[in-house]
């Protein structure tokens, strides 16, 4: 994705500013609440669970996702929702099979139960397998993330990728897991509001009626009609199963859904928490399809030169903040692109540092070292 050739505008950067230094304020804070390895890793297990919950909502937002939605839903209809919509029912399972489950072995890491069920290469080979997953994955969502940053802003892709790779580390490494879920709390607040306001604006150009007019007209807010049962193409099974398979799945064995079930401040703090991602989920995905569905509409109205050229689909929300909306208000919307892939990022870096010390570190290399080393 090439630069714009657009000057970020000075108050959209003083937004972005004043985001990140939020983001290192609250790490700095965190960090004055550790005790031991315990609060740095868990939260001390005292953390309230709507705030663990948020947490767990803004890290199933990714940049992906607050980019992907508009352009799936702008290019087509809102079918990649399909999956998610089964998020409650692997939550039922989520709620009823693992919260307490993993609560009760007082773990901090998910693969230390691997160990006393399988033995130590149970909890190795898993372990292993897991970090390699989280790291791939952190670097896939830095990357995609700073593809729009560098459109928006113009700088050179590695200078976006340090700079905010730099911004989660510092945070994360100060105030360990708690200082991911405050700074998830507020970056899910930032993301829903970004959201909003990009609706907003389509609304005050075009008015709402008009939005939903024009996009029922055009078959926008269409699921998947396929109700064929058969597994050799994408039906409405194909993805429901899929979509149930994969987020069974991250209640059971990720690590940083796990993590956060110990942080919570009590079983009922915990099961709170997987309950509101698995029902906040779903609106807020929703949100991010129908920003998709308006500026569909807005450009069906407002031709623009750029994005009738064969602008990727996944660039029309990007170029969209950078060319309509106010100053300081795109800042404000491209810090919501920050904030999702740094809720995704932050968690995962988080698990993967918890993973790495108490199943390798801590466990073979340097056992019997106090909290302090």
């Amino acid at each position: 994705m090439e630069g714009t050739g657009i000057e970020l505008r000075t108050l959209d950067l003083i937004a972005i500013i004043l985001y990140a230094g939020a983001m290192l304020a609250l790490g700095w804070w965190a960090k004055g609440r550790i005790t031991g390895t315990e609060g740095f890793f868990v939260g001390g297990r005292a953390v309230p669970g709507w705030a663990v919950g948020i947490s767990m909502l803004g890290t199933a937002i990714s940049s992906i996702t607050f980019l992907a939605y508009p352009g799936s839903a702008y290019e087509g209809n809102w079918t990649r929702l399909v999956p998610g919509m089964m998020l409650p029912v692997a939550t039922i399972i989520g709620a009823y099979f693992f919260v307490v489950f993993y609560r009760r072995t007082f773990f901090v890491s998910a693969f230390q139960y691997y160990e006393k069920r399988f033995g130590t290469w149970g909890r190795t080979y898993a372990s292993i397998v897991w970090n390699l997953g989280s790291i791939y994955r952190m670097g896939t969502i830095l990357y995609l993330v700073s593809l729009p940053i560098q459109y928006l802003t113009g700088w050179h892709i590695i200078t976006v990728m340090l700079v905010t790779g730099m911004i989660i580390t510092a945070y994360t490494m100060m105030g360990g897991l708690e200082a991911v879920i405050w700074t998830d709390v507020v970056q899910t607040i930032v993301l829903f509001v970004g959201g909003l306001v990009t609706v907003g604006i389509v609304f005050a150009k075009v008015g709402a009626g008009t939005v939903f007019d024009v996009a029922t007209a055009g078959d926008k807010f269409g699921l998947v009609v396929d109700l064929d049962f058969t597994f050799v193409r994408d039906t409405f099974w194909v993805l429901a199963l899929s979509g149930i398979i994969g987020n069974v799945q991250e209640f059971a064995t990720d690590q940083t859904k796990i993590q956060r079930y110990a942080a919570a401040d009590s079983d009922k703090g915990a099961i709170t928490a997987i309950w509101t991602v698995g029902l906040g989920c779903i609106p807020l995905w929703s949100l991010f399809m129908f920003v998709g569905t308006c500026l569909w509409v807005y450009y069906g109205i407002h031709p623009d030169v750029a994005v009738d050229a064969g602008m990727r689909a996944d660039a029309i929300y990007p170029h969209f903040i950078i060319t309509q909306m106010p100053p300081f208000i795109g800042g404000l919307v491209i810090s919501a692109v920050l904030a999702a892939a740094m809720s995704s990022i932050d968690s995962s870096m988080n698990g993967t540092a918890t993973a790495l010390t108490a199943d390798f570190y801590r466990r073979h290399w340097v056992r019997g070292k106090t909290d302090e080393h």
